[in-house]
């Protein structure tokens, strides 16, 4: 995708807010594009509940938050699935030991 220029966006967020918006659009699509269809789908799903919570949210700093807080909570998740399947293989590897 290539290096990500951050002084370009702002300039261009700054100077040209409509085209900024298309541009967006744009390199998002394109990334979204590149993967594979179940993947695509994913992530257009992610990019539009990325788009309405700014767009609900009043404020970038409160978009940031809310965002921050789903992504927490996603971890928080991932984390206790991966102490499940832990235990779980814990109880697989004493049962194999015990067959020994």
């Amino acid at each position: 995708m290539g290096e990500f220029d951050f002084d370009h966006w702002c300039e261009l967020a700054l100077r040209e807010p409509e085209r900024y918006y298309r541009e967006r659009e744009r390199v998002i699509s394109a990334f979204i594009d590149a993967h594979p269809e179940d993947t695509a789908r994913k992530l257009r799903e992610l990019q539009a509940h990325v788009d309405a919570t700014r767009a609900v949210a009043g404020a970038p700093l409160q978009a940031a938050r809310q965002l921050l807080g789903l992504i927490d909570e996603r971890l928080e998740a991932m984390r206790d699935r991966m102490l499940e399947l832990q235990a779980e293989n814990d109880r697989i590897a004493a049962a194999l030991r015990r067959l020994s």
